[in-house]
């Protein structure tokens, strides 16, 4: 996809201890975290959090916290989907000023200016989710808020396949199921 993207905590995910020291985008949801995807997907720019996590999710993440990146796509750390499809393609077209919304209006996805990762961890630490723009286009995808759902059977299926799917792409065709030299087939 050759896009840059910003992976962001909107402050609404709440899995117990797990996201004490853990931003959304670092929960795994599936076989990979959103932070994973992103990079699947194309690049990671930096990271939007809350200020109480910015250090500790620049470390993990390798990339600057809360820092203005003009053009980059913000993603919702508590997106449950992996980026094919509908939403692969949703999130190519994506320009200045659009977003892709749920059905409830949170925003997924967003290209905004190079404030949003600013504005998108000012609004988590006040407990409100990121504004969507006038430019918003619905699409029915997941986003977790607590451990029911990420452990709900269907969405969970979903995104461990898709994932698997989207990790295989980039396997080197030579070495596709070719076992290492130490491993015996058996049957």
């Amino acid at each position: 996809m050759d896009r840059a993207f910003v992976p962001c905590d909107d402050g609404l995910g709440d899995l117990g201890p797990r996201s004490d020291l853990r931003a959304a985008f670092e929960q795994r949801t599936g076989g990979c975290t959103v932070l994973e995807r992103c990079r699947l997907a194309g690049s990671v720019a930096a990271v939007a959090v809350p200020a109480a996590r910015a250090a500790l999710a620049a470390a993990r993440a390798g990339v600057p916290a809360n820092v203005a990146v003009d053009g980059a796509i913000l993603v919702n750390g508590r997106l449950q989907s992996p980026f094919e499809g509908a939403l692969h393609d949703a999130l190519r077209s994506l320009s200045a000023g659009q977003a892709i919304v749920d059905g409830e209006g949170t925003v997924v996805a967003a290209c905004r200016g190079a404030a949003a990762p600013r504005a998108a961890a000012a609004a988590a630490a006040a407990g409100a989710p990121p504004a969507a723009p006038a430019a918003a286009r619905r699409m029915d995808l997941p986003l977790w808020t607590r451990p029911w759902h990420v452990l709900d059977a269907a969405r969970f299926d979903a995104a461990l396949s898709g994932d698997a799917a989207q990790v295989s792409e980039g396997w080197d065709a030579s070495v596709t199921g070719a076992l290492p030299a130490h491993a015996h087939h058996v049957g």
